[in-house]
Parts: C-alpha cells; sequence; structure tokens
C-alpha cells in the first residue's frame, strides 16, 4: 500500500523521521502501558478477555516479539499488531490518525502528516506503515 510513498516528503519535527520518532513513543509508552492508560490494563497479559469484544473466554494476549516489539493478538479475531493499531482498534482511527494519537499520548507532540500519505492510508489493514 505504501510502496510509492516517499517518507522523506513527511513534514519533520526536528527530531528525526517519522519512524524515529514512533520507535522512541514505543520505548516511552510500551503497549502495557499505553492499554493501562485506556483502562485495560487487565488485559496487558499473555492469556486474558479481548477488550474489543465482549470475551466470555481468554481470547487476547499481549507478548514480545521476536523483535522484542509489543504485540497483541485476538484469536477470536478482533485483530493483531502493536501500539499504533492498538489505538486505531480502540479509537476506530485511520492510520494516520492512530499514529498522531500515540505520539502525543507519548508526549512526544503531534505527527503532521501530510494528505497525501493520509489518502494512501484509506484502504490499509493496519500492519504496513509502508516503512
Amino acid at each position: 500500500m505504501f510502496e510509492d510513498l516517499d517518507f522523506k516528503d513527511l513534514p519533520k519535527d526536528g527530531s528525526g523521521s517519522l519512524r524515529d520518532r514512533i520507535d522512541r513513543a514505543k520505548e516511552k509508552l510500551p503497549l502495557p502501558e499505553l492499554m493501562e492508560q485506556y483502562g485495560d490494563g487487565s488485559a496487558a497479559a499473555t492469556s486474558a478477555r479481548c477488550p474489543f469484544h465482549g470475551d466470555t473466554h481468554p481470547s487476547f494476549s499481549v507478548y514480545r516479539g521476536t523483535d522484542g516489539n509489543w504485540r497483541w493478538n485476538c484469536f477470536a479475531g478482533c485483530g493483531e499488531g502493536d501500539e499504533i493499531d492498538y489505538v486505531k482498534e480502540k479509537e476506530g482511527y485511520d492510520t494516520a490518525d492512530a499514529i498522531r494519537h500515540y505520539l502525543e499520548l507519548a508526549e512526544d507532540g503531534p505527527a503532521e502528516l501530510d494528505a497525501a500519505w493520509r489518502e494512501d492510508d484509506e484502504d490499509d489493514d493496519g500492519r504496513d506503515y509502508g516503512w
């Protein structure tokens, strides 16, 4: 989806690339802490009830991937992903708004994403940020 997207065209805030900002935000506000901010701290476990649907049996898992990054997965079909995907699912945002909101939550300031990036994101499935 983002094959033709040139991230160097995104506005800079003086603190590095968007990928750098997201990486710093993930260090400041990892998934378990993000979930706590949303009131879903009890679901930040290897086996829990999913915060996205009325779960009667544990179908949700939060774990560190082989790359060391935090991930979540709902085995009942709600989805899977990282912190940004979690914000997308909780807020109903597209990727651009989820990134912006996540960076704000991590106190890294708003990400100013241009209109071309937002248009490219319209059909995004939530797992490919183009890096």
